[in-house]
């Protein structure tokens, strides 16, 4: 099985995420001109949420998981990190207590990122 590979990078100067495919030596060349100085790069996990839509790191979702869901119960439904940790993506609660490998969890929704949303961690 194989699986798009693509990133996206924040730049933090311009307060701007921008996406791009695979790094070669063109993205060297105009790395610093179209994502500043010191970007933060982020690689999609090759999943999409239930509306289709990329997840890659960095990114804040909701899962379904029965055993989390009954944990969680009046914690206001909350919102999840995606991080590559020891060769995988898990995602990872506001405490960083509590992670699961994603392949683990449903992914029902992004709905931000830790960049431009830090609010919904």
């Amino acid at each position: 099985m194989s699986r798009e590979i693509k990133f996206r990078a924040w730049n933090k100067d311009r307060v701007l995420m921008s996406f791009f495919g695979i790094m070669d030596s063109t993205f060297q060349e105009t790395k610093e001109k179209d994502f500043g100085k010191n970007p933060i790069l982020m690689q999609y996990t090759g999943l999409k949420d239930n509306h289709h839509v990329d997840v890659y790191e960095g990114d804040l979702v909701k899962i379904s998981v029965l055993e989390i869901n009954e944990i969680l119960k009046g914690a206001g439904n909350p919102s999840f990190e995606v991080r590559y940790s020891n060769g995988g993506f898990i995602v990872r609660g506001k405490d960083r207590s509590m992670w699961l490998y994603m392949n683990d969890v449903d992914i029902v929704e992004v709905v931000g990122n830790i960049y431009q949303n830090p609010e919904l961690i």
